[in-house]
């Protein structure tokens, strides 16, 4: 059986009515507001060939129609009108887009916030990490003779500090002196750029500052080692407990000890991108091996400033699709590297 035009249009309409109420769908419902040209009749038994053919379900006997996942993943991919977001939208996204010289960390976490905000679902973000993070700058604060202050700023913005207790004293004069010395070695280099033979030199020329040095070289791992990392970022989990699919208390421990998981969100959405395509969109038990049922996931890839990952919206199977697509490839897009003289994509556009 042949999914027409008509067929589409009650699919559509059923979806689109059912993302609004989340209650099964009935035929006066479509013929009143979204296909007029149709009565009640003809607009039922189109809903039953859509049933048939696997697109909706019943409920129970005397209930509408809802979407399948079939039915789901045929509006999303053929029938699915694209989404203009508000100007509010726009500028709460732009506020974080604008920020370019601020912690990456913290772009992630604002831009995961700022999207389960616009949405009302929950946002998941993870960082595959810089891999090219690169040393700026190393200062040392003299606190008294034995304990300093060690202070690591990278090129991406990032700023570190921890205090450090000593076994031996140190001259303020000598912690600057190091401090200048690590600063013109090291600045510009990745953790995998700092070879052995520099820190062993840098040892020799200081040797009897060898306790500072190794501790600063262990702090300079540790900082850039975390920045590197993948991070996973999980926002917004207390706006799937506002639908009425998760009032039932084992659905929503379900789907919170899922947002609690952040290996198994990190294993859920690092999947490749399908070719040609902006975003990924999972509907029910297409997601990477986790089983939620009732649940939908879109992804899209980010870049920033040689930093990659994933931010991904998760909500109800009913979601509203194109808004969250909107608003996913909006962000995305806007936070593309920079082009020389820190000209963004969107800057250039707008000139």
């Amino acid at each position: 059986m042949e999914l027409n035009d008509r067929k589409k249009r009650i699919l559509q309409a059923v979806v689109s009515d059912y993302i609004e109420t989340a209650e099964p769908v009935g035929s006066r419902t479509i013929a009143r507001k979204y296909v007029t040209d149709l009565s009640p009749a003809t607009i039922r038994n189109e809903m039953a060939d859509l049933e048939e053919m696997g697109y909706l379900e019943q409920p129970h006997s005397s209930a509408g129609r809802v979407p399948s996942v079939m039915g789901y993943r045929v509006f999303v991919d053929n029938i699915m009108e694209k989404y203009k977001l508000s100007v509010m939208e726009t500028i709460r996204m732009q506020e974080v887009m604008n920020e370019q010289a601020q912690q990456f960390d913290k772009l992630i976490e604002k831009a995961s916030r700022v999207i389960a905000s616009v949405t009302n679902y929950a946002t998941v973000a993870v960082s595959t990490g810089h891999k090219r993070s690169k040393l700026k700058a190393i200062q040392i604060a003299p606190v008294s003779s034995k304990e300093m202050v060690l202070i690591i700023v990278t090129f991406d913005g990032t700023v570190k500090n921890k205090l450090i207790r000593l076994k031996n004293d140190v001259e303020p004069e000598d912690a600057v002196r190091l401090s200048k010395e690590m600063t013109g070695r090291l600045s510009g280099l990745s953790l995998n750029e700092i070879s052995l033979e520099t820190i062993n030199s840098i040892k020799n020329e200081f040797y009897s500052l060898e306790e500072l040095v190794g501790a600063i070289i262990g702090f300079v791992s540790e900082v850039i080692g975390e920045i590197d990392s993948k991070q996973v970022i999980v926002d917004g989990g207390v706006n799937l407990l506002k639908f009425p699919e998760y009032s039932n208390i084992e659905k929503a421990k379900e789907i919170l000890e899922v947002l609690d998981n952040k290996e198994q969100l990190s294993n859920m959405i690092s999947l490749p991108m399908p070719t040609g395509n902006k975003v990924n969109i999972l509907i029910g038990d297409e997601k990477n091996g986790v089983k939620l049922k009732d649940c939908s996931l879109v992804l899209c890839n980010y870049e920033f400033n040689g930093s990659s990952g994933t931010i991904g919206v998760i909500g109800p199977t009913r979601m509203d699709y194109a808004r969250v697509v909107s608003a996913l490839e909006y962000l995305c897009e806007g936070m593309r590297p920079q082009l020389e003289g820190g000209v963004t994509k969107n800057d250039q556009e707008k000139k």
